[in-house]
């Protein structure tokens, strides 16, 4: 129930030299060396801005533009 928007941004930041680094490695949370994946865009962002409502009412506009106008 979380927005996408915050989904998308959310960054967790820990010092290599303390105890919470050290848990997550425990239970297989690891570091991102590749950071390539930032350059992408949230599917939930992708379907609202590009995705079948969109292009439906682009098309609907087509069809009938008086309609909405």
């Amino acid at each position: 129930r979380v927005g996408f928007w915050f989904r998308q941004n959310t960054f967790l930041y820990i010092r290599k030299d303390t105890d919470l680094f050290k848990k997550f490695e425990r239970i297989n949370i690891k570091e991102i060396n590749n950071l390539n994946f930032m350059d992408c865009i949230h599917p939930e962002l992708y379907e609202n801005k590009c995705g079948e409502g969109l292009g439906f009412m682009l098309h609907a506009k087509n069809i009938i533009p008086s309609f909405f106008k």
